[in-house]
């Protein structure tokens, strides 16, 4: 007879609070490019929507108004509404009055340096950069992996961690 084998659970990798705050202290916000990346990790964070729906994304699916929210067309074309935190709303705002886009446009929310929409691949460049980036003064930051799916796993547990009902993130995420 064949021992039963316990599989190993999979590790589920999250950044601690204040290195998500870490990495959004380094971002140069006085440059267009810090601008969007700051604008794009804040959505990320706040949603914890996975990469390719948050390259998908239109400028049209945000809700500037109050009540402020993301609609996110996920996987098996389930579409979910997010709410948004005002700070990511302003990051987001400011984001496009740099760049003369009305807030009800069709166009891609985030582009890349030839404005095409940004790419998966695109995204996991800038999180790379700008976790490198806080990693020179955040030493927790220099042996993790970070991708856009930590971000994800960020969210769950800080939503989870901050006595939000299990039910509710699970339909947030």
């Amino acid at each position: 007879a064949v021992p039963f084998k316990r599989q190993a659970q999979p590790v589920f990798e999250y950044l601690e609070k204040d290195e998500v705050l870490h990495v959004f202290r380094n971002i140069d916000l006085q440059t267009p490019l810090g601008r969007r990346d700051d604008a794009l990790l804040r959505l990320l964070y706040n949603t914890g929507m996975r990469a390719q729906e948050l390259v998908d994304l239109n400028v049209c699916h945000v809700r500037f108004s109050r009540p402020h929210y993301v609609r996110i067309h996920g996987k098996g074309h389930k579409e979910r509404t997010c709410p948004l935190w005002l700070e990511t709303v302003n990051a987001l705002k400011a984001h496009l009055e740099e760049h003369s886009v009305q807030f009800t446009a069709t166009e891609p929310l985030f582009v890349n340096a030839k404005s095409q929409r940004l790419s998966r691949f695109g995204l996991r460049y800038i999180i790379n950069h700008r976790v490198s980036q806080a990693a020179r003064t955040c030493a927790s930051l220099l042996t993790r992996k970070i991708t856009p799916h930590t971000f994800r796993h960020t969210t769950a547990m800080h939503l989870l961690q901050s006595g939000v009902d299990l039910n509710m993130i699970r339909s947030w995420l």
